[in-house]
């Protein structure tokens, strides 16, 4: 927290809605949405969602510095 007004920094997300629900052309009925493989994926999703903002905002301009602490970025 900020010693001035003892709120955290926002950190960057966003938010998506996903049905829980799918059309199988196969079967010609609906079905659930399977969401282990979309979790299995999240670590890419995110590390995506960074690449795609710091490419945003390199070309408006900003500068983007990367912190780097026992062998790892953050």
């Amino acid at each position: 927290p900020l010693k001035s007004d003892k709120l955290s920094d926002m950190d960057r997300h966003i938010h998506f809605c996903v049905p829980n629900l799918t059309w199988d052309n196969e079967q010609q009925m609906w079905k659930a949405v399977r969401m282990r493989p979309v979790m299995e994926l999240r670590k890419y999703w995110d590390r995506r969602f960074d690449m795609r903002l710091a490419s945003k905002l390199t070309d408006l301009g900003y500068t983007i510095e990367r912190k780097h602490k026992n062998g790892r970025y953050y």
